[in-house]
């Protein structure tokens, strides 16, 4: 009788063992091609032991599928076979949540950061003084929050950490209102923004819009056009002061406008 319930024990755990065995070589589902390579640096030098994360996304929410961190040299690697797949990408450093989307084909995706980029900004109220305690958030080129900081007795402060040539955007509300002013960091390593509160009105009567600039310039590979408008509440205050812009290719040509020669003025590069 003891012999008997001592193997179906063995049986029973040598079936779980070969269970769990299967599960984990289904979840693991490593592969000899690396799904994700890349490095990341400051300033030239190689940041070791930041831990990497790979979400992959699950219809509209994202699952951890695999995490590493970067060697002596600054190099990470992540060897999973879920090809063909969209996936989330996650490290922080100095505070800064950095995030990069990507679509994995057949072949292996590869990405560089280097850190060295910081921004100074500053919030001025009406009369130009800096206002202080204001929660400011750093939005990244995908449209995710990745930092948060706030104002100083003057009105300013800094995020560091960030990825040279990255667009980012700084945004705050301030008594409802929303304030947003966007930023790069090509071909430079610092950058500065100034932003002021504008007057405001709780009245929606009699709002008038009007173009007042457009600013046509090169911008790296493509051209930039920017329109200046100004929303005016006529029976008081300016309630808002709105820049739109929108991107055309370098190989753009002959691009026709009906604004009058006497309102154009050239750049100097044309």
């Amino acid at each position: 009788m003891a012999r008997k319930v001592s193997g179906s024990i063995r049986l029973t755990l040598l079936l779980f063992l070969m269970v769990l065995s299967s599960v984990v070589s289904v979840s693991a589902q490593e592969s000899d091609q690396a799904l994700i390579v890349g490095s990341i640096s400051s300033g030239g030098l190689p940041v070791e032991g930041v831990e990497v994360v790979v979400n992959m996304a699950m219809g509209e929410t994202y699952i951890p599928i695999a995490n590493t961190s970067t060697d002596s040299e600054g190099v990470f690697e992540i060897f999973e076979d879920f090809f063909g797949n969209s996936f989330l990408m996650e490290f922080e450093y100095e505070g800064i949540l950095h995030l990069d989307s990507f679509v994995s084909t057949n072949e292996t995706y590869r990405v560089d950061y280097d850190l060295a980029g910081d921004v100074e900004y500053v919030v001025l109220d009406l009369d130009g003084r800096g206002i202080e305690g204001l929660h400011v958030n750093l939005v990244n080129k995908i449209g995710y929050t990745v930092g948060h900081a706030e104002t100083d007795s003057s009105g300013t402060g800094r995020f560091e950490g960030l990825n040279l040539g990255d667009p980012f955007l700084i945004a705050f509300s301030y008594a409802g209102v929303p304030y947003s002013e966007s930023f790069d960091l090509v071909n430079r390593t610092t950058a500065s923004v100034e932003m002021q509160l504008l007057e405001i009105t709780t009245s929606d009567e009699d709002i008038n819009a009007y173009m007042h600039h457009l600013i046509i310039e090169l911008d790296g590979e493509y051209l930039s056009i920017w329109e200046g408008f100004t929303f005016q509440n006529l029976g008081d205050q300016i309630f808002n002061n709105s820049w739109l812009k929108i991107w055309l290719p370098s190989e753009a040509e002959d691009v026709v406008s009906d604004v009058m020669d006497c309102c154009v003025q050239n750049t100097e590069e044309g």
